[in-house]
């Protein structure tokens, strides 16, 4: 099943494009009579394969169950790491111990300047693939770092995937990226004894077939 809907502000399948929510945005589907009686259950699962033309913005349904496409678990053997960064089963790494407390007191489309006495000294790409978070509840709003300048005193200039509508100055908590890369989680993290990636393999990994040698019997 594909829905197509206005890529607008209140339209949720907006936040498909570019990705913007931690979770995969689940589709229920209801069907009642005019008297508004106990709604029937037609369809319950999520959003995949969003696609955007123009203004309009189509992604496909799929049940829960057939959400699952891949084997379990789903590890390869890469040189970026295959965990989630910050993640308490894999990672490991604490979220607290590096997030920042700051002021955002300048907006100019996707561009956000951040102000805090934790940033003097932070280098540029710190806060890249990482996010900035202000506000609680219906007005907490995200928005995702693609890219992080190095730090001029205590400020630093991010660039968000998109823009932030909110009034500042605004407190905000802003978390730094991990590009996956074992020189990453070496030099930003400290945490090499976690770390899901490899090694550039020397050798084919592929196993060669076992040869199995059959002797004829006497009857």
């Amino acid at each position: 099943m594909d829905i197509t809907g206005d890529y607008d502000t209140i339209e949720p399948l907006r936040l498909c494009i570019p990705l913007r929510i931690y979770v995969p945005l689940k589709v229920e589907i209801l069907k009642t009579d005019t008297d508004f009686g106990q709604p029937e259950t037609l369809f319950n699962g999520t959003v995949r394969n969003p696609r955007l033309k123009g203004r309009r913005v189509t992604v496909s349904c799929v049940e829960w169950g057939d959400a699952i496409e891949s084997k379990v678990p789903n590890f390869f053997i890469q040189r970026t790491c295959n965990y989630r960064v910050y993640d308490a089963n894999t990672c490991r790494a604490s979220q607290s111990s590096y997030q920042k407390s700051v002021s955002i007191v300048a907006l100019s489309g996707r561009t956000a300047t951040i102000q805090g006495a934790g940033l003097t000294g932070l280098a540029a790409g710190w806060f890249s693939e990482g996010w900035i978070e202000t506000g609680t509840g219906l007005d907490r709003r995200v928005g995702f770092v693609t890219d992080s300048a190095a730090a001029s005193g205590n400020q630093i200039v991010l660039t968000l995937s998109n823009p932030l509508s909110i009034e500042i100055p605004a407190s905000a908590t802003a978390v730094p990226g991990c590009t996956g890369e074992r020189s990453t989680c070496i030099s930003k993290f400290n945490n090499l004894a976690n770390f899901g990636g490899h090694e550039t393999p020397r050798d084919n990994l592929t196993l060669a077939a076992i040869k199995v040698q059959t002797k004829g019997g006497k009857k």
